[in-house]
């Protein structure tokens, strides 16, 4: 973390004109919650100041998509990106190796990064993505100010004081280093102990050491309109309408339909690690856009799937349980999870048989966008395990995939029978050898996810 780059000067007796002139042309901000979009930028910002720390925006993004309300951005009048910063929860077993210098965060994969629900009770939290725009201007300085305030702010509204907390930060520059030692941050690991070659700072939360802070930053409330209200439920505890069961219930047009990212990804090489994330982007994106975005919820995304986390995902109640394959050859398969040594093995048809028949709410619809998963997709429907099951009979391409979920899920959002929907993206992607259609016995490949108002199914 760079913290900035920018770093906080002592007050100057007199004050050139330049820097008036320059401070007084931001005299407003606004403080919410990164975009996808603004994160990219943030990330390409860091890119000359964290050198051989900078981590690219899919990465991050996959950050971004475990915990939403992890990234903050500050926008000017002129809608601007102005600073941003990350207040990350990882797991315990992550951050425990993180904290003694021996992984650093070009490790950290989406799994290894907490949900909301989870992050509330965290006692540990790592400041990640913090950058500043013109960090050596007068207006960064100013900006730089702004930004810690909004940590602040970001930790009083979201966070309780009842619990102390930890707050980590790596240094990845000398005057980051001095900012964060002039806010009473100490070294925890040395750089010499340390994988990444940078110190390790902490900075021990309580409600007397926060008002200390803001203290010592200034109040930047008048000029700052902030917006972190959480949602009513959260992506982590939204309930889903009870799925179909056999015979399969009605889904009124009222209830909202969950669907399941799977991918057995826990990072890999490069590619495979911007690959997941896209394809989560593309099914997200396109319910948004579609004409029934309300009906649609996406559930907080499996991205390192072990069995134990398939099988607890019968919490989130999904109607469409998507997966994404794993690696260069798009395999299904779950991660065998030892720590910081990870394996992988193949998922068999009736092992995936086995644990979604065990589900509470039967899934509807099991999408297989993966290699030569066809004959599981028609295991799983013959069986009536799930009502329909997608898969492709051949090898399947990245950009192929990807191109495939964005059109069916848009489909399907603005309200096409599924079978129509999966026709439909087919030719989108312009697959030689498209995905099958399986559906159980006395099912309609037709059925449709929404429905007009005051219709059942």
């Amino acid at each position: 973390m760079a913290l900035a780059a920018a770093y906080i000067h002592g007050k100057s007796k007199l004050l050139p004109d330049s820097f008036v002139d320059e401070v007084g042309s931001e005299r407003s901000f606004r403080v919410e919650f990164c975009t996808a979009g603004v994160l990219h930028e943030a990330c390409d910002l860091t890119r000359d100041s964290y050198g051989q720390a900078y981590v690219s925006h899919d990465i991050a993004e996959q950050w971004r998509i475990r915990n939403p309300f992890a990234f903050v951005q500050i926008m000017n009048p002129e809608n601007r990106l102005c600073a941003c910063f990350g207040v990350l929860a990882l797991r315990p077993s992550f951050m425990d190796q993180f904290i003694a210098g021996r992984v650093s965060d070009h490790q950290l994969g989406g799994e290894d990064v907490c949900t909301w629900s989870e992050t509330a009770r965290c006692p540990r939290l790592y400041l990640s993505g913090v950058v500043v725009l013109e960090p050596q201007s007068f207006r960064g300085r100013k900006r730089a100010y702004v930004m810690i305030w909004a940590m602040l702010e970001y930790m009083r509204r979201l966070y309780d004081f009842k619990t102390p907390r930890q707050v980590y930060a790596v240094a990845v520059t000398k005057e980051s280093g001095r900012l964060m030692r002039n806010l009473g941050f100490v070294v925890e690991t040395p750089a010499t102990l340390r994988t990444d070659e940078w110190d390790l700072y902490r900075y021990d939360l309580t409600e007397a050491s926060w008002h200390a802070l803001l203290c010592q930053v200034g109040d930047f409330s008048p000029m700052c309109s902030v917006n972190l209200a959480l949602p009513a439920h959260d992506e982590g505890s939204r309930s889903a309408p009870p799925a179909a069961s056999s015979p399969a219930p009605a889904l009124r047009p009222g209830s909202r339909r969950t669907v399941l990212f799977v991918a057995g990804d826990r990072g890999g090489s490069q590619r495979n690690q911007v690959q997941i994330p896209r394809e989560f982007a593309s099914i997200q994106e396109a319910l948004r856009g579609s004409e029934n975005r309300d009906a649609f919820v996406l559930a907080p995304p499996i991205l390192a799937a072990s069995r134990q986390t398939l099988i607890e995902a019968y919490r989130h109640q999904p109607v469409i349980l998507h997966f994404a394959g794993h690696g260069d050859d798009r395999s299904l398969s779950l991660i065998l999870d030892q720590g910081l040594l990870v394996s992988q093995t193949q998922l068999l048809a009736e092992q995936l048989a086995t644990i979604l028949g065990t589900f509470p709410d039967r899934v509807r619809l099991c999408v297989l966008n993966t290699c030569d998963s066809a004959p599981i997709a028609e295991y799983l429907a013959k069986t009536s395990v799930v009502e329909a099951a997608v898969g492709w009979p051949a090898r399947l391409a990245d950009d192929m995939a990807i191109a495939f979920s964005r059109a069916m899920y848009g489909r399907l959002g603005d309200g096409l029978g599924l079978s129509q929907a999966i026709t439909l993206a087919c030719q989108a992607c312009a697959s030689p050898d498209g995905p099958i259609l399986y559906t159980a016995e006395g099912v309609t490949p037709d059925f449709a996810f929404t429905l007009p108002a005051g219709t059942d199914q």
